[in-house]
């Protein structure tokens, strides 16, 4: 299974992004943030909403990962 990593900080939309570890776009290391394994992009989404469950962030899926770009909101 993949590991996903989120970026610390927000881009300049207010979104969190979510990188494959392989992906060469990674934020670095001090804006890190281990989201896990999992099967797939979503898994990492949901894991990432279940977490910060109430905090209002956002997050999409890193464009240069190489798979159509998704974005989740956490109410």
């Amino acid at each position: 299974m993949p590991r996903y990593i989120c970026s610390k900080n927000a881009n300049d939309q207010g979104h969190y992004v979510v990188h494959e570890l392989s992906c060469d776009f990674l934020p670095t290391v001090e804006n890190q943030v281990n989201a896990n394994t999992h099967d797939t992009f979503q898994g990492a989404l949901n894991f990432l909403e279940k977490v910060n469950e109430g905090r209002g962030l956002t997050f999409t899926v890193c464009e240069h990962c190489g798979l159509k770009a998704s974005t989740t909101t956490v109410l």
